[in-house]
């Protein structure tokens, strides 16, 4: 009698990528995903990476998202269309613990890099915005 055979690498990359189609991170899908009902209710908000830019270029600490002009935001439709198209090179997510009680960023600290990073983000993606 023989022993069962461990699975081929093969095999077992085909087994994780089929339980990831059956199980779809937030981040591998849009229609549906938790991720982009929040989005499209409004719920969460998708800034424009040239609204950080801005910022940048005014001297400007960044401001609560009641406060960014409406032209700054992706229109709820427009981002989920951008993220379906573009995938993980369109929305960028980024989280991080205030600074000050009063303001999360009062020095530009973050800013500076999150800008940095989006203009390699955008030059590597051969992309105008995200």
């Amino acid at each position: 009698a023989s022993l069962p055979r461990e699975p081929s690498e093969a095999a077992s990359g085909r087994k994780k990528q089929a339980e990831k189609i059956l199980n779809p991170s937030s981040f591998d899908i849009t229609k549906g995903s938790r991720l982009a009902d929040l989005i499209e209710s409004g719920a969460i908000g998708v800034v424009k990476s040239s609204y950080f830019e801005d910022c940048i270029l005014h001297k400007r600490s960044i401001a609560i998202r009641q406060l960014i002009p409406a032209q700054m935001m992706w229109p709820a439709k427009e981002a989920i269309q951008q993220w379906k198209r573009y995938g993980k090179c369109f929305l960028i997510i980024v989280s991080y613990s205030w600074l000050t009680k009063e303001h999360p960023d009062p020095d530009q600290f973050h800013l500076k890099k999150l800008v940095r990073i989006i203009e390699e983000y955008k030059r590597l993606w051969s992309m105008q915005e995200v």
